[in-house]
């Protein structure tokens, strides 16, 4: 059966991958899944939200993407991501290994008799760059 005219070509799974993860490596800031859309419609690869949603769910559990919970955005992630540093005034993020960190917050849940599943640590505040920019000389 042939497809009618007019109708796009679907893009196979690995298509949607590599194009959302070029989009996030050539952003500078944190991108919503909205944004993605957006930037992959601008550059001729019409995609809707819902299907950028699922795709960075899984690259988020294959460890390739890294979810700003308190953003709703996504970034590539590169190494370990136990802690976000979120600058509020430019969107600029840093990750930091601190697995003790996320077990010690586990543990001390755990005292009070609740039992984590997951510890999301983000710190918002200026990065060193805005900082610098509000001193007076």
């Amino acid at each position: 059966m042939s497809r009618p005219s007019g109708t796009t070509k679907r893009r196979s799974r690995g298509e949607i991958e590599t194009l959302l993860l070029e989009l996030l490596a050539a952003a500078d800031r944190p991108l919503s899944a909205y944004a993605l859309a957006d930037r992959a419609t601008a550059a001729g690869h019409r995609t809707v939200p819902n299907q950028v949603y699922r795709t960075l769910e899984r690259l988020t559990r294959e460890g390739r993407v890294h979810r700003l919970e308190s953003m709703s955005a996504f970034i590539l992630r590169r190494g370990q991501a136990d802690v976000s540093l979120i600058c509020d005034d430019c969107h600029a993020v840093q990750t930091l290994a601190a697995a003790e960190l996320v077990a010690r917050l586990l543990r001390c849940a755990r005292y009070t008799g609740f039992e984590g599943q997951k510890a999301v640590v983000e710190l918002h505040g200026r990065c060193a760059d805005c900082s610098t920019s509000y001193r007076v000389a």
